[in-house]
């Protein structure tokens, strides 16, 4: 049988978003080992007045030569003091890139687009300076209203990246002015890999960083979800040819990572149950549909699913329920991958709350009693995952199943164990101790240690 989880893509750093986000700046400053020097500021704004004269002249191959003299000198430095930022801010140096930006000469605007880039890399100030001196709207509109080279586009979604990590007013500017938007449209065009990189490092962040504030706004990035679905939809079989198998799973893993990024509260659950992300991610699962990434996507595919009933509500989570075979998620339940079996264990958990049918299929199944005997081996994390889903088998089980398999001590023990802890379910356990306490004489050992935690009447004597 094939392996359900392809180690080659088990992202073993846990973090999909910050691998992306490392090779996506490797790859714009990692590429040569650059000399630093110090920088020549006599150099930089004799430099910057020749871009000025040059556009005065409408001299395009002029400007593209002034333009690559300046992202040279930037070439050599990894920040930069304030000072240089004097000629810019004095002189045509905004109202002339702005016009560059404008152009229909593709060179130029990519060689304006990675100047800018590469400042906003070195400088922080420069990146405030731009939000306010409005330069910042320039760039934003000269990029909606034009079509771009891939190249131009990457530069773009770089410097969209860089400014979105500065700063929450910086966020809120660029969220204001259709940044969504800008991103929806550009998972749906079938640019090269190391440009979908790019965005979606760029998406990571709209996720990962702080807000000004408590929300994002649902609509846009409703629409942007929607996207990255039908993208994922896209590469679950080689449709194109321009994308490698490895390139197709790296893309699909990024759509799943923005899915579960997202999903983070009972607002955002409730988009992506309402626009059937989590049923894709099940049914991707399923025999049903014709994939060969399924191996490759499996761990992922279940954490989305796991965000989903984690955050979601009752109403939306019910009705999905109802899809579920638990047989499915049911094979994905290893130790030997961690990430993915804690996943499943905590989906079955919420599940059983939903669907006594869940319940009894697993008993029927022997799923009850394969997770019994999980806990003798598992290590503590998956441990107290287990006895979860266990309490939410006590707790929700009809009587046709029988429970006195979990009337051991270890069983107990980790119980009340957990009553304390912040797992998401203690508050089940004493639920789940009174119905095992109903199945014991009150003479019973075990009555008596389970009485001291949860009040029970002691044995009377006679």
């Amino acid at each position: 049988m094939e392996p359900l989880i392809h180690e080659d893509f088990v992202d073993k750093s846990g973090d999909i978003a910050n691998s992306v986000h490392m090779k996506v700046m490797s790859r714009w400053f990692g590429i040569e080992e650059v000399q630093m020097k110090p920088f020549d500021f006599d150099y930089w704004n004799k430099s910057i007045i020749e871009f000025n004269n040059a556009c005065e002249n409408q001299n395009n191959d002029s400007i593209i030569s002034c333009i690559q003299t300046l992202i040279d000198q930037i070439n050599s430095r990894d920040d930069l003091i304030a000072e240089f930022l004097y000629v810019l801010e004095n002189t045509k140096f905004y109202e002339n890139a702005g016009t560059c930006i404008y152009s229909n000469d593709d060179k130029l605007v990519f060689k304006i687009a990675e100047l800018i880039g590469r400042i906003t890399f070195c400088s922080s100030d420069f990146v405030l300076h731009i939000f306010r001196n409005g330069f910042m709207g320039k760039i934003l509109i000269g990029y909606k209203e034009n079509q771009h080279m891939e190249q131009t586009v990457d530069v773009f979604f770089f410097i969209f990246n860089m400014i979105f990590e500065e700063d929450p007013d910086l966020r809120f500017f660029l969220i204001q002015n259709g940044i969504f938007d800008i991103c929806s449209e550009a998972v749906l065009t079938q640019y090269n890999f190391e440009v979908f990189e790019t965005i979606f490092n760029t998406i990571f962040s709209f996720f990962t960083k702080p807000l000004k504030f408590e929300r994002l706004p649902v609509n846009p990035v409703s629409n942007l979800m929607l996207a990255i679905r039908t993208l994922f939809e896209s590469m679950l079989l080689p449709k194109f040819p321009q994308y490698s198998f490895e390139q197709r799973v790296k893309i699909v893993l990024m759509c799943l990572k923005s899915f579960s990024l997202y999903c983070s509260d009972v607002t955002s659950a409730s988009v992506l149950l309402m626009i059937g992300i989590p049923q894709l991610c099940y049914w991707v699962l399923t025999p049903d549909v014709q994939t060969d990434i399924r191996v490759q996507i499996g761990e992922n595919l279940v954490n989305v699913i796991n965000h989903a009933f984690y955050y979601g509500p009752q109403n939306y989570l019910s009705e999905f329920a109802k899809i579920i075979n638990i047989q499915i998620l049911a094979v994905y339940i290893n130790l030997e991958y961690p990430m993915a079996c804690k996943c499943v264990l905590t989906i079955i958990h919420h599940l059983f709350a939903y669907s006594k049918e869940a319940l009894i299929a697993a008993n029927n199944s022997g799923l009850l009693t394969t997770l019994f005997e999980l806990v003798k081996d598992a290590d503590f994390s998956m441990k107290s995952t287990i006895i979860g889903v266990i309490c939410s088998v006590i707790v929700n089980a009809p009587p046709s199943i029988p429970l006195e398999m979990y009337l051991n001590n270890e069983i107990i023990d980790s119980l009340i164990d957990m009553i304390d802890t912040e797992v998401f379910w203690n508050k089940e356990i004493p639920g789940a101790l009174l119905i095992l306490s109903e199945m014991l004489p009150k003479d019973d050992e075990i009555y008596s240690v389970i009485s001291q935690f949860i009040h029970l009447p002691e044995l009377q004597p006679t």
